[in-house]
């Protein structure tokens, strides 16, 4: 009778044995994914990064834009050998979104508030993609293809606006004359 009993211990146990089956449908396994994504979200949100994985990031998304600086000041007969090596002396289509480029502030010259952007003091030589032009009109002037420094011939400029109300010439680029015998700035942008 013994044995019996503990075969019926045995028996009663196995008869308590709960089976659990869980039907998982592909809409819960969704929301469920969705419910840990929502998740992380927040708490990746709420954590501040690191300040070198935050410099790291910035610096990631600038490797790939292409710099630009403004130099000078020089004279307009140098200015397409003026630039530094790995620049070249810039034309107004390549740098007028300077949301897209990156000022070189080691090269370029900058201004008390300029921090890591561009001054807006000094206008700088800018190419105009015109045929060689002294005349006075801003866009064509270009100091004869920036071979002249003669009095009375002129080349265009441009500088990013002085006065943010009166609003730019061209897109953000406010665009003058300058006289070829007046040393100038010169805009440069990366090969």
């Amino acid at each position: 009778m013994t044995a019996r009993s503990g075969h019926a211990d045995t028996c009663e146990h196995r008869e308590r044995s709960l089976v659990l089956t869980v039907d998982l449908t592909r809409g819960l396994v969704a929301a469920l994914l969705v419910i840990a994504l929502a998740l992380a979200t927040v708490l990746l949100a709420r954590s501040p990064a690191p300040a070198s994985a935050a410099g790291e990031a910035v610096s990631a998304a600038t490797d790939h834009m292409r710099r630009y600086y403004l130099g000078g000041p020089i004279m307009a007969n140098v200015a397409i050998s003026s630039c530094a090596s790995g620049y070249h002396f810039a034309s107004i289509w390549e740098i007028l979104d300077p949301s897209n480029l990156v000022y070189n502030a080691d090269l370029g010259v900058d201004a008390a508030d300029s921090g890591e952007g561009p001054p807006i003091t000094w206008p700088g030589w800018v190419r105009t993609g015109y045929y060689t032009n002294h005349g006075a009109i801003v866009g064509r002037a270009n100091c004869d293809a920036w071979a002249s420094v003669a009095d009375g011939d002129y080349g265009t400029t441009a500088r990013l606006p002085l006065d943010w109300l009166a609003g730019p010439e061209l897109h953000v680029w406010d665009v003058n004359l300058q006289d070829c015998d007046v040393p100038g700035h010169i805009w440069c942008v990366e090969d």
